[in-house]
């Protein structure tokens, strides 16, 4: 049993449009795990964000200019491909927000293009992903 159904991996350029994406999983009964829900003050951030994507049935990464470039989203991307290397469970969903340049690992991962806006199509796209886990 997963505590999560979605690790949200992102770079804090985007964290207001995270946030709200974050309200609208919920209120559509989704349980995110979302780094600014939780007290990390103190903390190992390497393992809370490791224990955070344990506790995750997937995990949708957010690809923008600055996520792709990000450190630390590289260091969730990478976890989450050791995870399921494969693909086999498609524990890794790409959700492209703005035009950038796609790692060559997640190349082959079908993504969800929301360039345009995450609309009523787009979200259930994403909610039937994150439900065939």
């Amino acid at each position: 049993m997963y505590r999560y159904d979605v690790f949200i991996s992102y770079n804090t350029a985007q964290v207001q449009w995270v946030r709200k994406f974050v309200k609208r999983l919920r209120a559509l009964g989704v349980q995110p795990f979302f780094d600014q829900d939780i007290d990390l003050a103190g903390s190992k951030l390497h393992e809370a964000i490791a224990q955070g994507m344990i506790d995750s049935r997937c995990c949708v990464v957010i690809l923008t200019p600055e996520s792709v470039t990000s450190g630390w989203v590289g260091y969730e991307i990478e976890r989450a491909l050791k995870k399921d290397p494969d693909a086999e469970r498609r524990f890794l969903i790409p959700l492209l927000l703005k035009d950038c340049t796609i790692p060559p690992r997640l190349n082959l991962l079908k993504r969800i293009d929301c360039q345009r806006g995450l609309t009523k199509r787009k979200l259930a796209e994403l909610l039937r992903a994150i439900a065939c886990r």
